[in-house]
């Protein structure tokens, strides 16, 4: 994207080691490697270890995501189109959507 003078227009910033994106920052809530929640905050800016757990959190959130598609991918396509009849065949088929 440009502005009238054809310059680029930038909208966020990537920061440290680990490109922590400014979109990122003062937003929702994260896990860290223990599963403790946490926000991302400035300090991922000018901190090392701050940016360094921002940034495994990010990633394995991508990772799980991914790994929800990959099964999600691999179920029968009839169990998608099935009608549910009671709670019990409810439970069977239940797939999680992020």
């Amino acid at each position: 994207m440009h502005d009238k003078q054809g310059k680029p227009i930038i909208k966020s910033w990537d920061y440290g080691l680990m490109q922590i994106n400014s979109s990122n920052i003062d937003k929702g809530e994260v896990k860290d490697l223990h599963g403790h929640g946490f926000k991302i905050g400035e300090d991922v800016k000018t901190d090392w270890k701050a940016n360094a757990r921002a940034g495994v959190a990010l990633l394995a959130l991508a990772y799980r995501l991914a790994e929800i598609d990959k099964d999600r991918e691999q179920l029968p396509r009839t169990t998608h189109n099935r009608p549910i009849r009671n709670t019990t065949q409810a439970s069977r088929n239940c797939v999680i959507a992020i």
